[in-house]
């Protein structure tokens, strides 16, 4: 049973730093929270992170999870707002 807990747990904090890593990646495109192109965008991304982060290293000397999240994220943020852009 606290096996199964602490996976739950570490999804949750997972989770939370793949949603940080977008929030920011969209801030620093100037598309703020409450904007008409946020929610859309952020869903999107957030995907797309999710699928990229599968193929994470993990256990290697200097690795950052925050880091590399952020790093995809901004790797496919001017994408995804020009896309969102392009539907309205």
């Amino acid at each position: 049973m606290w096996r199964l807990f602490v996976i739950n747990l570490s999804g949750f904090f997972f989770r939370k730093k793949v949603r940080v890593a977008v929030y920011e990646a969209l801030n620093t495109n100037d598309i703020m929270e409450g904007m008409p192109l946020f929610k859309p965008c952020f869903k999107r991304l957030f995907e797309i992170v999710m699928i990229f982060a599968q193929d994470m290293p993990n256990n290697q000397p200097g690795f950052s999870t925050k880091s590399w999240l952020a790093k995809i994220a901004m790797q496919n943020v001017d994408t995804i707002v020009s896309i969102e852009k392009a539907k309205r």
